[in-house]
């Protein structure tokens, strides 16, 4: 829908292994994106038009473009948007239409009301949108809305790579860690750890 006001794209877990391919259609689109948290990192948060995360511990540039007004046109991919990935960010804003796009076809409409429905992998589906949208041009005025919505900070807590707080804060330790092994793989267990890695974790690949 080249018509949309406040589109988005919503990248799930199951892009992961397509993660060339969703690079590919964020460039050819050129509208902000955001990640699941379990798709953190499929496409760096260091792209111009990347919102980071939705959902559960999201980041304050998601946050301020998906709620209120939100999005009046998303596309999701390899997700089943439950209520970890939106929580607190629906993917359509009121009167909103949602293209989901899923292998599950069980997943598709389940929590939001779901214009277009697609079974289709991942890998292939944002392969043939990119051709499209490289051949066609991208959606206008994405790279104005993706700038607006990253106006600021995108963290709770701006300042957290200086925090000197004693005992140490949360985030600090999550930025010392990165600083001093940005190469590492990070794992987390489920627990209030999880949140302050998801928010706070510059994730620049698929790993």
């Amino acid at each position: 829908r080249r018509g949309a006001r406040r589109p988005l794209l919503v990248i799930g877990t199951a892009c992961r292994p397509a993660s060339d391919e969703l690079v590919r259609l964020v460039d050819a689109l050129q509208i902000p994106f955001v990640t699941t948290p379990q798709a953190k990192g499929v496409v760096s948060e260091r792209h111009p038009f990347s919102l980071r995360t939705c959902g559960m511990s999201a980041s304050q540039w998601a946050r301020r473009y998906m709620k209120g007004e939100g999005a009046d046109v998303a596309l999701a991919i390899g997700t089943d948007l439950d209520d970890v990935s939106t929580a607190g960010t629906p993917p359509i804003g009121p009167g909103g239409w949602l293209a989901h796009a899923d292998v599950d076809a069980e997943v598709i409409g389940r929590n939001f009301p779901t214009g277009l429905g697609i079974v289709c992998g991942a890998r292939e589906l944002a392969a043939a949108l990119a051709e499209r949208f490289e051949e066609g041009g991208p959606v206008a005025g994405g790279p104005r809305m993706a700038a607006t919505a990253r106006e600021g900070s995108a963290f709770d807590n701006p300042g957290f790579q200086r925090d000197e707080s004693l005992p140490i804060a949360p985030h600090r330790v999550v930025a010392d860690l990165q600083t001093a092994v940005p190469e590492a793989t990070f794992v987390t267990d489920i627990g209030e750890h999880m949140l302050f890695a998801l928010h706070y974790i510059q994730a620049d690949d698929a790993r």
